[in-house]
Parts: structure tokens; sequence; C-alpha cells
């Protein structure tokens, strides 16, 4: 039965966590092991095995799962996996297959309310683990080529980096993009794209280490650096769709693509939200209005499908859905609708649902993934909310907001008719409890430019110091 757990309740907006401009600065894990001073711990867990045979043993069989519970164990393994995070991540072959969400990567959530205020709001169980969240103000001290990040935006947020574009004027069409991780403090500032090279309307995702790996499981190419990543967008040139990417390890933008199969419009570009990356880092979604735009990275092949519908269901706002990924790297979709049932007492009653739909194909890795059909989504889950937040769902409006692919929590706002009041929730489709996350009660459009914020990996192994 679905349960609703009270969490930490936000009754004021609070400035975004400082981050300051250089690769080396302190981030949101204000405790860094010092694992040069590990040896003391040696015999801590009686056994006779040495650091590196433990850290190969951990690296070759385990999954995440396994390494927390190896933490747990005793405080020589402990500091072995938070100290070691960053190599057990880039060597691992099996951290990234799991087949469940990890709850505890989630951190909180990125929005914007008006053009100059960059806020952060963080979870209950962030809250314990970062003491400092909890302060009341906390100064951005992050310039990049002297602009405020505040009068910045984000644009994507992914596997523990945040995609933020530099203010640019109305008319401007020269790019400036900064890549950077809350956790470690590493910000990087890309090259601007401008005159020929630069753009108006574009979207954009970011691919990390997880599907790095996920690309690599099979040969024996290198593994990449943990911080090491690629960004890619996608906008409309006069008489075709283009594709670019930058990459981290080279520090340059490759060159100009051509995307074929399907073409986007401007407008469709402009509406684009929720990039999300599939089926091993080799296939790239976006939702653009009533539509889902699927990009294969290597062949630069796409298409475009109808977004899903629940079986018998017409109440569903197209504008209300998101794009996410499975534990196992499918595409699934995350939609609201209202649905009417009779009532015991013979009348017609609402209920407001989330749905999980994800796309079956037989986990096809070649370019036929492309050929979709709406035939193959296919609703792996029903959650009723409005029963377990005891609300009448005629007096709500409820709107989702975003869905970490990782820890497994949707986020989603409600707000009241009538009243100047609004919610934020965190459903975690693991346990299928509900936090309250935040409140306001000062106007109920107050969540814009919604960016939900989980944290990479490696952070989350040197959390278990």
């Amino acid at each position: 039965m679905l349960r609703a757990k009270r969490g930490h309740l936000v009754s004021h907006l609070r400035p975004s966590i400082n981050m300051a401009s250089g690769p080396h600065n302190k981030g949101w894990l204000s405790i860094r092991t010092n694992t040069s001073n590990q040896s003391h711990w040696s015999n801590d867990d009686g056994t006779p095995l040495t650091d590196e045979i433990i850290l190969f043993i951990f690296t070759s069989f385990l999954e995440i799962a396994d390494l927390v519970r190896c933490a747990a164990t005793c405080k020589r393994w402990r500091h072995l996996v938070s100290g070691h995070a960053n190599f057990i991540c880039r060597t691992s072959q099996q951290l990234c297959f799991i087949n469940k969400f990890i709850p505890s990567l989630i951190v909180g959530f990125f929005h914007k309310h008006d053009a100059t205020m960059l806020n952060f709001i963080p979870m209950a169980s962030a809250s314990r683990r970062f003491p400092f969240l909890h302060k009341p103000s906390l100064s951005l001290a992050m310039n990049i080529d002297n602009e405020l990040l505040n009068s910045s935006h984000i644009v994507a947020s992914r596997n523990g980096l945040l995609v933020i574009e530099v203010q640019r004027g109305k008319h401007s069409r020269t790019l400036k993009l900064c890549v950077c991780n809350p956790m470690s403090g590493e910000v990087h500032v890309l090259p601007a794209l401008r005159g020929k090279d630069g753009l108006g309307h574009y979207a954009c995702t970011v691919l990390t280490t997880v599907d790095y790996q996920n690309m690599n499981r099979n040969n024996n190419s290198q593994p990449p650096l943990s911080s090491h990543y690629h960004l890619i967008i996608v906008y409309s040139r006069l008489h075709f769709t283009a594709f670019r990417s930058y990459s981290s390890k080279d520090g340059i933008w490759r060159p100009e693509g051509k995307v074929t199969g399907a073409q986007l419009g401007k407008n469709q570009i402009r509406l684009m939200r929720n990039g999300v990356i599939a089926y091993g880092g080799q296939v790239a979604y976006w939702i653009t209005i009533d539509l889902v735009f699927g990009l294969h990275l290597n062949t630069l092949d796409a298409t475009m499908i109808r977004l899903p519908w629940s079986r018998g269901n017409t109440f569903i706002d197209t504008k209300n859905i998101l794009l996410g990924t499975t534990p196992k790297g499918r595409l699934c979709a995350i939609q609201f609708s209202k649905n009417w049932s009779l009532s015991m007492h013979g009348k017609w009653e609402p209920t407001n649902e989330i749905h999980v739909i994800t796309y079956d194909n037989n986990g096809s890795t070649n370019n036929n993934m492309l050929q979709m059909s709406n035939s193959l989504w296919k609703t792996k889950i029903n959650i009723q909310i409005d029963q377990a937040l005891k609300v009448d769902a005629l007096a709500m409006e409820v709107k989702l907001q975003w869905f970490c692919e990782k820890s497994g929590v949707v986020f989603f706002t409600i707000s009241y008719y009538g009243k100047p009041r609004s919610e934020v929730y965190a459903l975690n489709l693991g346990t299928r409890m509900i936090e309250k996350v935040a409140s306001n009660t000062s106007c109920n459009d107050l969540w814009n430019n919604f960016y939900g914020y989980e944290m990479d990996h490696a952070s989350y192994l040197t959390t278990l110091t």
C-alpha cells in the first residue's frame, strides 16, 4: 500500500550553494578521505590480503550495492571504498550493471524563480549527510567570463553534472556553456561557439562515465576517468537538423554533423526538454511537444514517435510527461493522468495517478532500435498519489517536474485551485513512498526551470566515510 512520508519541509528559498571557478575547489563533499593515512587500518578486518588485492576484488566482482555493504563492514574497508572511489568507478566492470534504483544518490533540486536568483532545495536525507545545506543563506562566488552564475541558467542535469548556459543577449547567437559538479566543486568552462559556429535554440544532454562503462563492457578498451564526459547538442540549421559534441578529454568541440532520418523545426527544438541517454549510451532522447525525438549517436540517424498513452485514458496532458531510463538502461516515460472511476456509492470520482511506461525493444542495441512503434510502450507501474497525500483530487493540479533516473525519484508539484499555495513532493519508485520536500505560500508558479540533482557514483562512495 502506498504510504506518504513527511520529510524536511522548506518554507523559504535558499540561494544556490557556492561553487568556485576552478577544477580543484571544494564542493559539497566537505570531508575528503586521506588515503595516505590508511596503513593503520591494515589489520582491522583480520584479513591478510593487501589493499591492492582487496581493491582488485572491489573493482572486478562487486556492484555498487555490494560496495556499500563492504564499507559498513569495518573501518579499513570503509576507507578503501571512500578513499579510492574515483579509481573504483573508473575500473569497475560491474558497478553500473545493477537492476534497481539507488535512492541515496538523490540530493535535491534547483529552480530559478526569476532572472537573477538560482535556488537549491535539498532533500531531508541530503541535509543530514551535508549539514551545511541547513544554512539559510549561501553566497555564490562562481564567475564565468566576469559574469555571475546567477545571471545564467541550467540547461541540463544528469549523473552528478550540471550544464549551465552563461547569460547571453536576447539576439546573440554566441553560446557559452560550463559543466560543473557541485559535489566535487569541479567547474569546466567550454570554448564559446560564436560567429558561423553560433546558434540559437538548442537541446542538450551529457554522457558520463556510467554511460561509457556500459558501452565498453564487451570490449577491452580503457575506461575513461570518472570525471570524463561528453556534452551533446542538437539545433536547427537552414535545411537540416545539426549535431555537435564536446569532449572533456580533448577539450574541444567536434565538427558539426548532419542528422538524418528526421528533421526538427526551430519551435520543436525550443520546446525540447528532459534529454536522457539510453541503451548503453548509444541513443539520446528528448521530448518535444507531443513527440519523442530519438538520435543514434554513432550514426546520427534519428526518428520521432508519439508519446505513450495509458490504455483507455483520455485525460492525459502531453506536456505533463517526463522521459527517463530504467536501471537496465531502457527508455521509459513518466506520465501523469487523471482517471475517473465509479465508486461504491455509484458516483464518478477522479483519481490522480503516475504511470511508469517502459519501451520494450527486447534489448536491441543496433540501429533498428530507432524504428520505434507505439505498440512497444508497456505500462509497468501505476501509482495513485491523492490517496497517499489525503487530498481531494478535484482540488489540486499536479505537474511532473523531474525524474532522477539513477535514484528512481520523481519530483512533482501540487498547486491548489483558488489558493496561492504550492508544494514539491518526491516519489520514490522503489518504495512508492512520497516525501514532501518544499512548500510555498506566495504564488503557484514558483517552481520555474526545475532541475533535479543526484550525485554520481564516485561522489556517493566518497560519502561513506
